[in-house]
């Protein structure tokens, strides 16, 4: 598709002033005697954007974090020996878990006991 001159010409005309009009422009321009400069961004004014910003991003984690949670009396300790593990509790209680041995004796079944030590209730 090629474009139409006759269009072209008409569009570069438009676009195009003559020299008579640029001279009113510029004139018009230069008699308001007021130029609007462009005051450029100051060092100071992206710190304090950057430090008002790093600001509300750490009260906004600290807002969020969960408080801290204080041991409890009823923590457990897990001791561990090869495949026997002791669960100790704060009040007293013992728990031992291990392997059963299997029937024959020659290998392990892969089931567990339970040895309970202290107050039940």
């Amino acid at each position: 598709m090629t474009p139409d001159p006759e269009f072209d010409d008409g569009v570069r005309r438009l676009l195009d002033p003559d020299a008579a009009a640029v001279d009113r422009m510029v004139s018009k321009a230069l008699e308001r005697g007021r130029v609007v400069e462009r005051r450029p961004r100051t060092a100071w004014r992206v710190a304090l954007t950057a430090t008002a910003t790093a600001a509300v991003v750490f009260a906004l984690w600290v807002w969020r974090q969960p408080s801290s949670v204080a041991p409890s009396a009823d923590d457990l300790v897990f001791t561990r020996a090869g495949e026997v593990v002791m669960i100790q509790s704060a009040s007293g209680e013992t728990l031992i878990l291990g392997p059963r041995a299997s029937a024959t004796g020659d290998r392990p079944a892969g089931t567990g006991f339970v040895i309970v030590e202290g107050d039940t209730k």
